[in-house]
């Protein structure tokens, strides 16, 4: 191939320029396509390669796939860098590539490349953001709240809040009808306080009761009389129901009885089952017994009829269950056998030797005479027919003639055989020689022996012993000689029937039987003696045993003691307070006043020294001056009458509620440093004195606990005085915290209550000594910490002004842990505060102390 170049000189000549045109002839060899693909080597950037020329498309592989000179012309893509992987990239920072590196996406329309909640699309939430990068953060987002101030989670309607979240202090729900009590909101039990508890405009719904009028007191009123109440009003029952409230004795409680009235309320009068109703039957044959078959109930018994049946045939006035039964062939007393047991049927005993005499132990009753039966039952031995009442006595051992007696003499008796015995009728043993008898065998009563002297008096015999009865006892024809009952007698000078109790030797004691009278025989000591020696002066007639004892230094009834239980003698009385006057329960007989007695028997309380008739009378329930009535006025109502404390008043029953009483806690009787203060009567048991109180922005502001509470017009207690609150070395207090932005006892957020065996200003202690009793408990520093000086937190740490003590009393607890806390401090809106109580939303604004 020849190819002609021409070739252009551009040459400069002053101020013109002469283009030189020249020719050149080049030869060149002819293009070549080596990989076919339709372009020759001379148009061709690489025709070595099939997928590289001018006709093909530019592909991103970093080679110039089109042979233009460009590599990846039109073909690179733009990717955006995405920090926050939300498939968005930032626009202003962006490369082109063929793929995308990592963490870059090929959308640039990230608002905010940081936040990958931020995206085009993303869904708007409420954070502060331009979440779906439209250009308005938190766009359409905000919602009206309500201001929530006592916490319940329900807010005031009448007070709004525009936003897009809900922060402490407000609520999405606006249904609190008392945003300042949290007791009082639409999740609330209604409660019968006429208060609309629940907050849906009806006060006590539900949980009112129905009253009835009840005007006869029976416990059950009048339907138709009705009352809707919380507690039941006077002369009215919370029971309905009564049929007749003017008679007491128709409600539905009541058992019918027959008395004309509905009684149990259930309209009917009278009805079967009523009390005092019967069963009656008719009667035809008037015998007063009834046909059971025609049984009827009522209140009334109708004319021909009687309350007892029963009547076998009451066609039959002889037949019926009270006539007796009789040998007539008839069923008489309706048992259902004819002449069973009849009355009067002939009584038959069986006659076995066939004598004519019947045996008395085997018998029957039958209205006809049984074989082998007789109708007498004399025969004594029925085996032997010779032995009967018709048969003749004699001495064979047996009772022939049946009289009970076996050879008894009977006037056919031989008793040629028999033996002559003799009457002992005090049966001693011996017998009467003058009645005897004779006999086949000893008859009952008499003895083989005649040697009793006296056979009517058994202790006068042969073998008796002789004793001082004027009675020859031994039947030995002398009388109480050698007897055994002898005794001494005592000579008695002064004639008073008691002998010396000095043991005689002078011979004027004797040992003799008594005398006896000859004409009464009564028996007397001889005379100038006495059976009993026991006179202390022998004498003197006015001493002796029981004479009377006076009050003259002498024994007047010889029991060894002197003017003890005289009959002149006066009563004491007990005076174990020592207030001079006694105990009229208590009582002693002398003939002198005795230590410790007294002649007074008025005082009403002998276990008190300052309770006496005229004693001063204190107020409360104490008579302290015995006239049998109170002080009425009661404890803690005035100065005069201070109480030990709150307490105290509770426990006197006199407590008229919360509210001012006064006190005087020392005890010391000098009530002229008593002081009004504030008792809660109510919560927590009752009995609290309040000692502090403060409201935000004053804290327990007294550097040295000596001053009162301002949180309102209350009284307080001094809050030195608070020793003469404990019991021994324990305390018992409660601290209460609020948020309703006034103080108020009955709106407390949290409250603890607790023991203490220190005192909290001037004890120090270990951490030990405090029990948790109620409320809540705190969550910091281990658990309870109680109340105590932190006088080392507030100065030493560099709290700031004191509000405890001055004196550094308890330094033994970590920074954080001063006083007591009853909730975790998120409950005071992630503040720095503790229990003394912020302003603002949520937080507590009030405190105050009790202590029982």
């Amino acid at each position: 191939m020849r190819v002609f170049l021409m070739t252009s000189v551009l040459i400069a000549c002053g101020d013109t320029e002469k283009e030189i045109e020249t020719e050149t002839e080049t030869v060149v060899e002819e293009p070549q396509d080596s990989d076919m693909d339709g372009f020759t080597s001379d148009e061709d950037c690489d025709d070595m390669d099939s997928s590289i020329n001018p006709g093909a498309d530019e592909v991103c592989d970093g080679i110039d796939n089109n042979c233009d000179g460009v590599v990846d012309e039109d073909a690179l893509t733009t990717f955006y860098v995405d920090s926050d992987d939300d498939g968005f990239g930032d626009a202003d920072i962006y490369l082109e590539a063929c793929e995308a590196p990592d963490r870059y996406v090929s959308n640039g329309s990230d608002c905010n490349d940081r936040e990958d909640a931020v995206y085009p699309g993303a869904e708007e939430i409420c954070d502060g953001l331009d979440n779906d990068c439209n250009g308005t953060v938190d766009d359409d987002l905000d919602v009206t709240f309500y201001v929530d101030v006592d916490g319940d989670g329900f807010g005031d309607p009448n007070q709004s809040v525009e936003a897009c979240m809900v922060t402490p202090g407000l609520s999405p729900l606006a249904e609190d009808c008392d945003d300042s009590n949290s007791e009082i909101n639409p999740l609330a039990d209604e409660l019968c306080d006429e208060i609309d508890n629940n907050c849906d405009g009806t006060v006590d719904e539900g949980v009112t009761v129905t009253y009835y009028l009840d005007v006869d007191e029976d416990g059950f009123g009048d339907d138709s009389d009705t009352v809707e109440a919380c507690e039941q009003p006077e002369g009215y029952t919370d029971q309905g129901g009564d049929c007749d409230d003017i008679d007491s004795v128709a409600n539905p409680f009541s058992i019918e009885i027959c008395d004309g009235i509905d009684n149990n309320c259930d309209g009917n009068v009278d009805e079967a089952g009523a009390v005092g109703t019967v069963t009656h039957y008719a009667d035809l044959d008037q015998d007063g017994y009834g046909d059971d078959t025609t049984a009827q109930e009522s209140c009334s018994v109708p004319a021909g009829n009687v309350i007892v049946g029963g009547d076998c045939d009451d066609n039959s006035a002889m037949q019926n269950p009270s006539a007796f039964e009789v040998c007539d062939g008839l069923d008489n007393d309706c048992d259902g056998a004819a002449d069973n047991n009849a009355l009067f049927q002939p009584t038959w005993y069986i006659d076995g030797d066939s004598d004519g005499f019947g045996d008395s132990s085997t018998s029957q009753q039958s209205c006809t005479q049984p074989a082998g039966y007789v109708s007498n039952a004399n025969d004594c031995l029925d085996s032997d027919d010779t032995v009967n009442p018709n048969a003749a006595e004699v001495c064979d051992g047996l009772d022939n003639d049946c009289n009970a007696l076996a050879d008894d003499a009977d006037p056919n008796l031989d008793v040629s055989t028999g033996t002559t015995f003799f009457a002992d009728a005090d049966t001693d043993g011996y017998g009467d020689a003058n009645a005897s008898s004779a006999s086949c065998v000893q008859p009952a009563g008499y003895v083989a022996n005649s040697d009793d002297c006296d056979d009517t008096n058994q202790q006068t015999n042969p073998s008796a012993s002789e004793v001082c009865n004027n009675i020859d006892d031994d039947c030995n024809n002398a009388v109480d000689d050698s007897a055994i009952d002898t005794q001494f007698y005592y000579a008695d000078a002064d004639g008073d029937g008691f002998g010396s109790l000095v043991d005689s030797s002078t011979g004027y004691d004797l040992l003799s039987c008594p005398s006896f009278d000859p004409l009464t025989g009564v028996p007397s000591n001889p005379v100038g003696f006495s059976n009993f020696n026991s006179d202390c002066d022998d004498a003197d007639a006015n001493i002796s045993p029981g004479a009377a004892e006076f009050c003259d230094g002498i024994d007047n009834d010889c029991d060894g003691g002197v003017d003890i239980d005289s009959t002149d003698a006066l009563t004491y009385y007990l005076d174990s307070d020592s207030d001079g006057f006694g105990d009229p329960n208590a009582t002693m007989l002398s003939c002198e006043v005795v230590v410790g007695y007294t002649d007074d028997d008025t005082d009403c309380n002998d276990a008190d020294d300052t309770i006496y008739p005229g004693a001063f009378e204190a107020c409360g329930p104490i008579d302290s001056n015995c006239d049998g009535t109170l002080n009425n006025q009661a404890l803690g109502t005035d100065s005069t009458c201070s109480a030990a404390s709150c307490q105290e008043i509770l426990d006197s029953g006199t407590a008229a509620g919360d509210g001012l009483y006064w006190l005087d806690p020392d005890g010391d009787g000098d009530l002229s440093d008593s002081w009004e203060a504030y008792c809660d009567m109510t919560r927590d048991g009752g009995g609290w004195t309040k000692i502090e109180s403060a409201l935000f922005p004053f804290f327990f502001n007294s550097s040295n606990w000596e001053q009162y509470g301002s949180a309102s017009d209350d009284n307080y207690s001094n809050i030195l005085e608070l020793a003469d609150f404990a019991d021994g070395s324990t305390f018992t207090f409660r601290y209460e915290v609020g948020n309703s932005g006034t103080w108020s006892d009955f709106n407390r957020a949290h409250f603890t209550v607790w023991t203490q065996d220190h005192h909290p200003a001037y004890d120090s202690t270990d951490g030990s000594g405090y029990v948790f009793i109620d409320g809540d408990e705190s969550t910091t520093c281990g658990g309870f910490n109680g109340l105590h000086d932190y006088y080392a937190y507030y100065i030493l740490s560099g709290g700031g002004s004191p509000y405890s003590m001055l004196n550094d009393v308890d330094t033994t607890d970590a920074p954080g842990c001063w006083w007591m806390q009853v909730v975790p401090l998120i409950q005071y809106g992630n503040s720095s505060g503790y229990l003394e109580g912020y302003n603002g939303t949520n937080v507590h604004t009030w405190q105050s102390l009790w202590v029982r």
